[in-house]
């Protein structure tokens, strides 16, 4: 945990961001490469714990399956759960690149009055201008999922399928912007932030939300004279407000106004309305013990079901 740095900040601005590094102790601990500066504050007091998120001990998964016979042939089912998910895109290990152990500074020149050389390439030393954070206080991503369905058997060994799906993702993860540059005539936008002594910083949260519902039809025959088949059609939508940590096609990476995020909902990035898929076995009627070329041999082994 000696790299994990995060930041301790408000939505509304309230307090000056301040550099948290995990543990407690000397925050210089082990002599980190790149020193903040002396106005920015950096501590190690203990107050985001020693990881990189507070663990949460309330993620209760409960999940109901119940199945009806309604007839020999007839039977309807029906369920719902709990899942906690984790996004593979896990942006919460990002703060182990922050200050003092890594620094990243963009820094603009100025045109008419020149301010910068190769003797001094930067005006200020030890202030990022790019910073990384992740809420430490959000709860468990998770999604609750209910599905319905009827099922009938056919005749031919065929049975036939109807299902409703239903889910719906709270508390996903999704990266927003925080200490964004303000409209102005500054020639230094680094200026016009809320905080100018630090840079911009992407923040990994948990606000966004989505549903899913579909209709889902199979008809599936099992293995019998020769052949089996499956087939099913799916007919739904996904919408949400932040498809995922990293960009998915048509989804931005931070949203365009990190106080309304509603402005985001749309159909998920990964949304198939519909979706027909099919495959099938047949045993090709050639062969020993079949009804043509019943006899062995070399026919046998090429074309043989």
């Amino acid at each position: 945990y000696d790299a994990i740095v995060n930041i301790d900040f408000r939505w509304d601005n309230s307090i000056e961001p301040v550099y948290v590094r995990a543990g407690t102790g000397d925050p210089f601990e082990g002599n980190p490469a790149f020193r903040l500066a002396p106005d920015i504050q950096y501590v190690r007091d203990g107050r985001f714990g020693r990881g990189a998120y507070k663990p949460d001990y309330n993620d209760i998964a409960p999940r109901l399956g119940l199945a009806w016979s309604v007839n020999p042939k007839t039977v309807v089912r029906a369920g719902g759960g709990i899942y906690y998910v984790r996004d593979i895109g896990n942006a919460v290990f990002d703060i182990v690149r922050n200050a003092p152990f890594t620094i990243r500074r963009n820094e603009p020149a100025e045109s008419q009055r020149p301010n910068l050389s190769f003797e001094q390439p930067f005006a200020r030393t030890g202030a990022p201008t790019f910073i990384l954070a992740a809420e430490y206080d959000v709860p468990s991503s998770y999604v609750a999922q209910w599905s319905l369905g009827f099922q009938r058997e056919l005749p031919g060994s065929i049975s036939a399928e109807v299902t409703y799906f239903g889910s719906a993702g709270v508390h996903l993860r999704r990266l927003q912007t925080y200490n964004n540059t303000e409209p102005s005539q500054l020639a230094n936008t680094n200026l016009s932030r809320p905080f100018p002594s630090l840079g911009g910083m992407q923040v990994m949260n948990a606000p966004s939300h989505s549903k899913y519902h579909a209709l889902y039809l199979k008809m599936q025959k099992r293995f019998s004279h020769g052949m089996s088949f499956l087939s099913s059609f799916s007919y739904g939508k996904s919408i949400d407000n932040g498809s995922g940590i990293r960009t998915s096609v048509g989804d931005p990476l931070t949203p365009s106004n990190n106080y309304n995020l509603e402005l985001e909902t749309g159909p998920s990035a990964f949304d198939f309305r519909k979706r027909w898929t099919s495959s099938w076995i047949w045993e090709l009627p050639f062969g020993q013990d079949r009804r043509f070329m019943n006899r062995g041999g070399v026919a046998d082994f090429v074309l043989g079901g």
